[in-house]
């Protein structure tokens, strides 16, 4: 069999070119945070990556791909502003894309030290943190309808706790929540915030997997969305097969 050296020469350079980080059009942006010792304030560090698309007169919203908990998703959650499918979404919409990661130290999701639940309770000083942030980003992108204009959240796991305690301190400021194996609802270690009724508004989304019907993750998600629906709220429900996202 004679060896077709072009297509040999196309597969190395195919597979070269996938070994490269491959960056969509547009401008990235990035702020970082230390930890804070404040009172109420971040006690994690954070890193915000922020993707606009090119010849976006005004940035209508601003879609946030929130990592689960634990310091493996943190790391690919730092690879969210790149992804190149979530992108086009925000491009075809006029949106601005940002990948918040938290510098957790461990995978555990408690509250210790370099615990996940030091961020994803949005009160324990994520939510001020994120508010900076867009300020900040705004700047730079020299957009400053950035840092007001409405939120299209998406949370896996402790990501999904994040988006709907955002939702439920922020509902005027949340155009929609997609809730991927992931709600504070139902968690009896977990300080319930109050759901304003302006929150029942907000259409939300839940998804979460069926080989977790027994777990948390799919209870209080599903326990959401029903509350939602009993309150008249625009909600749905959908399975996937895990409960990775």
């Amino acid at each position: 069999m004679k060896l077709n050296l072009r297509a040999l020469v196309l597969t190395a350079g195919c597979v070269c070119f996938l070994n490269r980080p491959i960056h969509g059009a547009g401008k990235y942006l990035q702020v970082e945070y230390p930890p804070s010792t404040a009172a109420n304030q971040l006690q994690i560090g954070v890193t915000y990556t922020l993707w606009i698309p090119d010849d976006v007169a005004r940035f209508r919203c601003v879609i946030v791909h929130q990592h689960g908990a634990g310091r493996t998703a943190a790391e690919k959650g730092a690879t969210a502003a790149y992804d190149l499918h979530w992108q086009a979404l925000a491009k075809k919409w006029d949106c601005a894309l940002l990948g918040p990661s938290y510098h957790v130290l461990t995978d555990a999701t408690d509250a210790s030290p370099g615990g996940s639940q030091l961020w994803f309770d949005p009160r324990r000083g994520s939510d001020n943190a994120f508010l900076k942030a867009l300020g900040e980003l705004a700047a730079q992108a020299k957009h400053l309808e950035l840092a007001t204009v409405p939120w299209a959240l998406w949370g896996h796991s402790g990501g999904g706790i994040w988006s709907d305690v955002m939702t439920a301190l922020y509902p005027d400021r949340v155009a929609a929540v997609f809730l991927r194996s992931g709600s504070f609802r139902d968690r009896p270690a977990f300080p319930q915030p109050e759901t304003p009724s302006a929150a029942y508004a907000v259409p939300v989304m839940g998804n979460a997997g069926v080989k977790e019907q027994e777990r948390g993750a799919w209870i209080n998600t599903l326990a959401r969305v029903r509350e939602y629906r009993s309150k008249g709220g625009p909600a749905g429900f959908f399975p996937r097969s895990t409960h990775r996202p």
